[in-house]
Order: C-alpha cells, then structure tokens, then sequence
C-alpha cells in the first residue's frame, strides 16, 4: 500500500489513492493572503499540528465569469481569496526522487486555475512515472494591482504578487517534494499563455533561481502581457477611481467589489511588469544578458492561435477587407498597412478576410515572440527545442482549426474530460497526437530532450505535431521577414 500521509516542512497532510496513483489535493503553499495580507507577498505558513487532509480541490483564485470557459464545460464555481493551493499526483510516496513537471495555468492573468479537470496529472504520472504538480495564484487586481508608490514599501511586491505566489509554490516543492516520490533537482515548469508569460518571467526572476531546470513555453513569452511602470500606475487609479475609495481602504472593499471593478478596466490589462527590484530588468533584457542559457527550453505554438478570440464573434466574419483591418489594429495595433499587404499577398485565392488576416494576430502576438525568444537562446548556446502544434479541431465548423489553447487537453493526455469534446470533436484520430506530444513532455522533463531535432538559427527545426507529424526547416521565416525583432515593439495583452 502506497503511503498517503507524507510529512512536509510545515506538517502531515494526507490524500488518496486512486487506481494506481497517489493524489494530495488542496496542499497549503503559503497563508492565505487575506486581510492585513490582501495586496502583499506571499507569506511562509505556520506549521500545524495533526494530519490535515488534503483530498478536495481549493477554491479559485478570485476571478470573473470567463465565458469560454464555460463554453467548453470548465466553468469556476468556488473561488476565494484563500486560494493558495497546489496539487499533487505522484505514482507513489516513496523514495525514488522522479522527475518534477510544475504547470502553471494560463487565461490572461484574469482567469483560471489548477483546479481544472484538463489539467489532472494522472497521465503523466501513470505514463511517465513523473510527478505532476498544478497551482493556483493570485490574478487581476488581487495579484497585479501595483501600491507601492501609494501605500509604501509594505506593499513593494504588489504589482508582482501573482509571480511571488508561483515561487512560493516552486519553493514549497524544492523543499517538500521529495518526500512525495519526487526528485527537487529535476523540476520542470511548464505553462500555457499567461502561464507560459509567466514561465518567461520565472526564467530571469532573482528569487526563482535554483528551484527549476527545466521550462516549457506554450503559446506565449515574458513579452506577452508585459507592462511598464507608468501603466501600472495607470490600472491603479482606474481601479481606484471607480471604487471611489482611497487606496488605505481597499483592504475593505470586498471581493466581489473589486472583481466588479476589475472587470471594467482589463483591457487595461494585468500581469507583471519589472520594477528594478524583485523583477530588476524585463525578461527579455535578462535573456539577451544570458540569464537563463542554462535552461533547456521548449518553445512553440499553435498554428492558428487567435481563432479562439474570435470564434463567437459572428460578427467578425461579416467584415470586409477594411473593417476587419480597423478591428484588428484597433486591439492589437498599431500594426503597419505593409504587414497587411503581405498577409495579402500570401493567401490563397478566394481567402476570406478572416483566412487572410488572423494569421496577422498569429504571427505578430505569438509566433515573433516565440522565435525571438527561442533565436536568442541558441544563439546564446542554450539548449532550445521549437514546435507548432497544427492538428485542426472540426468543432464549431472548423471555426476554432489549432486555436490558442487546443493543444492543453493533447499534452495532459485528458481528451475524456467534461468540455474537451467540444473544444476537439470526438475523432478518434486525437489519441494519435495526444500521445505523441504528451510522450515528449515526458521524456524532456526525464532525459532533458523531448527527442526532436534541436532548434538552432541555422536550421530552425520545428516539430509540427499533427496527425503525421514531422519536422519543417523554418516554417516561420516569412515572421522574420514581415516583422522586426525590437525591444520597443507593441505587444499584444490577449493570453
């Protein structure tokens, strides 16, 4: 019998044994970041006394109704602001120290958690003998709101707390995952959009070093979501203009009050940004410093990430030519009429506008960013692997193709999931690529090579993963040619 009550630095917490797995669910990383805590960093628990059980998911983070979420059946139904939890599935709690995969969810710095069922471990723990661990952090106004220049230096780490509390989560595993199966030395992170904006941060973050060896970039960079100081300041008197309170009161103001107000100013747009301190230089910056060389990474894509934004949208498919340009530039823009042109001369006969000019979106939000980051690393000598993930869904008309997020249910292996099969079809082709690329994710987080050609700025491997996959020599150059790689280049806040 596997044991189930493990010891960690703060107490006994005790979980269950499902089938051949065993799952510790609802595991406090840190205290709640409640009351005088609200807006402030992370703060290590105290330890407890006896055995707390730990078989029930957490709440949420506090978050707005998404509604693609609910579309796709993951909607959150309990959400706190004690929210500090993370999951665990390990093959059992012993002392073999297996490799460590740490995923952090995506949804815009808005919305998610590890809570959601496409994102259970046991595939991986059962294919791969890893141990997979999820969390939830703090998002929106509750975890990127920045204080600092009103309040004081109480409240420094406020317009990066969400990160704060993903190192938290990454310390509490370097510390306590051995005694889980686990091998502290062995840990890859991996995340999706603003989980994988996140992972770009973690990778420079000072207070991260050491607690990682390994990273995973899906569909988004440190690039993604990245705002300035002067921004931040910005949200902030937003926020605090439409509460009509002083910021010494917002610890007063309740939950569903700020999630009110947030959801009048995210276009604004939430996320870290770097302060000088805890994050002391953008991401991109520290990379090209060679911050990270070390760190073996995977980098990549879907091929038609921003199908999700604009599926629902009936709308958008009406458009003719100029409307759809104004539209897009009006939320992604500044983007010059030459970058259209070239998306023009590129379609094929007959393209609709909506053919011809969402791969604009694609190419100028995610897959510039993921070719930045990944030529950088090579050039730097770091180990980089590239992918795009290419297998259309027949959903919705074949409205959604390889849209942003389609891949998560593939890598996690959990295409039986509430949701999935209208986010996917029900084909039974799907289980072909969802083994490849869910292999690969296993053999990088053990052998450190997820066994595809290596990405260099000579070759550009790709592995396209499709119902026959295969590896393209770059398949993205035309990226490199329509737009230019700068540090002052607008960046997109969709993720």
């Amino acid at each position: 019998m596997s044991k189930l009550v493990v010891e960690t630095k703060y107490g006994k917490v005790e979980g269950r044994r499902v089938n051949r797995i065993s799952v510790w669910k609802g595991v406090p990383f840190a205290k709640p970041p409640v009351g005088s805590l609200r807006f402030r960093a992370p703060t290590e628990m105290e330890p407890w006394t006896g055995v707390l059980q730990c078989t029930d998911y957490s709440p949420a983070a506090p978050q707005n109704v998404d509604t693609i979420m609910t579309l796709f059946g993951n909607p959150i139904k309990h959400k706190s602001e004690d929210c500090l939890y993370l999951n665990i599935w390990s093959p059992a709690a012993d002392d073999h120290k297996r490799p460590v995969l740490v995923w952090i969810h995506g949804g815009a710095f808005r919305h998610g958690a590890g809570i959601d069922p496409w994102f259970d471990g046991t595939s991986f723990a059962e294919n791969g003998d890893v141990v997979l661990v999820t969390l939830n952090y703090r998002m929106g106004v509750f975890g990127f709101l920045y204080l600092e220049e009103i309040l004081g230096r109480d409240y420094e780490s406020s317009g990066i707390n969400g990160i704060l509390d993903q190192v938290a989560a990454l310390r509490w595993v370097h510390e306590n995952i051995e005694n889980f199966g686990g091998d502290p030395g062995r840990v890859t992170i991996f995340g999706q959009s603003a989980g994988a904006a996140s992972v770009g941060t973690l990778l420079v973050m000072p207070s991260a070093k050491g607690l990682f060896q390994q990273a995973i970039l899906q569909s988004g960079t440190a690039n993604i979501n990245r705002r300035t100081r002067e921004q931040a300041l910005e949200l902030t008197s937003r926020v605090l203009s439409e509460l009509d309170v002083s910021a010494l009161r917002l610890s007063e103001v309740s939950m569903e009050r700020l999630l009110e107000v947030q959801s009048t100013v995210q276009g604004l747009g939430f996320g870290p940004f770097a302060d000088g301190a805890i994050l002391p230089s953008s991401p991109l910056q520290a990379m090209e410093q060679g911050y990270a060389k070390d760190v073996p990474l995977i980098i990549g894509t879907t091929h038609n990430e921003s199908r999700l934004f604009f599926f629902e949208d009936e709308s958008a498919y009406q458009l003719n030519e100029s409307e759809l340009i104004q539209r897009i530039q009006n939320a992604y823009g500044p983007i010059p009429n030459e970058v259209f042109q070239a998306y023009r001369n590129r379609a094929q006969a007959g393209a609709t506008p909506i053919d011809t000019y969402l791969p604009v979106i694609d190419d100028y939000v995610f897959t510039r960013n993921a070719l930045q980051l990944a030529d950088l690393q090579a050039e730097l000598g770091g180990d980089v692997w590239m992918y795009r993930f290419d297998w259309p869904s027949p959903a919705y008309n074949r409205k959604l193709l390889a849209s942003h997020s389609i891949e998560l249910p593939f890598v996690f292996h959990t295409l039986t999931k509430p949701g999935v099969t209208q986010f996917t079809g029900d084909s039974s082709v799907r289980q072909k690529v969802a083994d490849e690329i869910h292999q690969a994710w296993i053999d990088f987080a053990r052998n450190g090579n997820p066994n595809w050609v290596p990405y260099d700025t000579e070759n550009r491997a790709t592995k396209v993963f499709d119902l026959h996959s295969r590896i393209e020599y770059d398949p993205s150059a035309h990226v490199r040619d329509i737009f230019k790689f700068t540090e002052g280049d607008s960046l997109c806040s969709n993720a």
